[in-house]
């Protein structure tokens, strides 16, 4: 059987993931073979020497590449303005794609890229790594076969602290609009904390492939950063006959795991909760217990790109597809377009190593309490009364299809 040659568009930031996978044995057996590296930058990438030494060839862009080299299967990680180019320049040369989210800043644009997609007949993943690793995907099915019941509250909540630099040495992080007047709409829940946003809407959707849409939504924009996008983010809504309780913040000074607690009416499932460090754990009202794994390990993790090499090989349709991230694209565009951002108060604000520009932070002391009190109790800041807070705005999804443009 002829080896599935793979190209790596990117491999500083999250593609080195997928180098030190690769260069911990992970693939040896899926029967893929590394064919380029497609990234400008790879000199100074962690993973350079491991793939020079592996006689790899490099280039700039993957047109480059194109013009020499065929790959079956090209992977992204790339700054987030070039995930869609370099889609479709992968299909157009006959590869397969697996693409970090998120694919595009707007629905209209995803939309188009999946008409050319479907054009060109090639099969597209997205990196939302837990709709591919088998903890998710355990309980999704349990959760289709009626295990636990209809979901009543999909809570989850993520403190992941990000410094100045985060910033600074991007020119996409926290922008609205590149520097031609193009959106990029990067955010905490469209980019950094997407995961556990999107990953409520997936275990929703109806087959393993798809994701629930949200049929309303309310939400909290904060920032902290001088930023034109929001670093803490608060959501609350209804979808797949439940609720669903988001929260988000770059801004707070304490770090700590991403935690979820889901309930159905006929359990509850938690991860990172109740001393199960950790692990994906369902309870089920008859006492049952179920133990679904780490969805973080190397194992986990590296079950995106060996489903996307088996797609490349035998054509199969991803599990986490250009349909499966709809609903959460839609409904991140619909924030931008009518959410309202607030400032934190300046005399919430905390500045942090200052006069070192590596660890330099301005945050908010105190916002981790808070928000992990709206999240126990699924309740907006303002509902509970903070001074910084203000009132829940109603993001209206009914009817809603595409981007606008209106609030940012």
């Amino acid at each position: 059987m002829a080896k599935v040659k793979i190209l790596l568009a990117g491999v500083g930031g999250y593609g080195n993931i997928y180098v030190s996978l690769l260069a911990k044995g992970f693939g040896e057996n899926e029967g893929a073979v590394l064919a380029g590296i497609a990234d400008p930058f790879a000199e100074t990438a962690p993973g350079y020497e491991w793939l020079r030494k592996q006689g790899v060839p490099f280039f700039n862009t993957p047109a480059e590449f194109f013009r020499e080299h065929q790959a079956d299967l090209t992977v992204i990680s790339t700054p987030t303005p070039l995930h869609s180019p370099y889609s479709i320049a992968a299909m157009e040369n006959g590869s397969h794609v697996l693409c970090e989210k998120p694919l595009t800043p707007t629905v209209q644009e995803l939309d188009a890229l999946e008409e050319r997609r479907r054009q060109l007949d090639k099969q597209l993943g997205v990196g939302f790594q837990w709709s591919f690793c088998e903890t998710m995907t355990h309980l999704k099915r349990d959760i289709l076969s009626g295990v636990y019941g209809k979901p009543r509250m999909m809570k989850t909540f993520i403190s992941w602290p990000r410094g100045l630099s985060y910033y600074q040495t991007s020119t996409w992080k926290g922008r609205v609009r590149d520097g031609k007047g193009g959106y990029i709409l990067d955010s905490i829940v469209t980019n950094a904390a997407a995961h556990y946003l999107h990953n409520i809407f997936f275990l929703l959707g109806g087959t393993m492939g798809s994701a629930a849409y949200p049929e309303s939504m309310s939400a909290e924009l904060y920032r902290a950063k001088d930023i034109e996008s929001f670093d803490t983010c608060i959501l609350r809504g209804k979808v797949g006959e439940g609720e669903f309780f988001y929260v988000a913040s770059h801004a707070t000074d304490l770090n700590c795991d991403p935690y979820f607690c889901y309930e159905f009416e006929k359990g509850t499932v938690t991860f990172n909760q109740d001393g199960e460090k950790g692990i994906v754990t369902g309870h089920l009202n008859d006492g049952r217990t179920v133990t679904y794994g780490d969805p973080f390990t190397d194992e986990e993790v590296f079950c995106k790109l060996r489903d996307m090499i088996r797609c490349a090989r035998d054509g199969e349709t991803p599990q986490c597809s250009i349909e499966t991230v709809r609903p959460h694209l839609l409904a991140c565009n619909a924030l931008f377009d009518f959410g309202r951002v607030i400032n934190f108060p300046v005399e919430m604000l905390e500045k942090v190593n200052m006069d070192d520009p590596a660890n330099a932070n301005i945050c908010c002391r105190g916002l981790y309490q808070d928000l992990r009190a709206c999240y126990e109790e699924a309740a907006f800041p303002s509902e509970r009364g903070y001074s910084w807070s203000k009132p829940a705005v109603s993001i209206p999804l009914s009817g809603y299809q595409f981007f606008k443009g209106g609030a940012f």
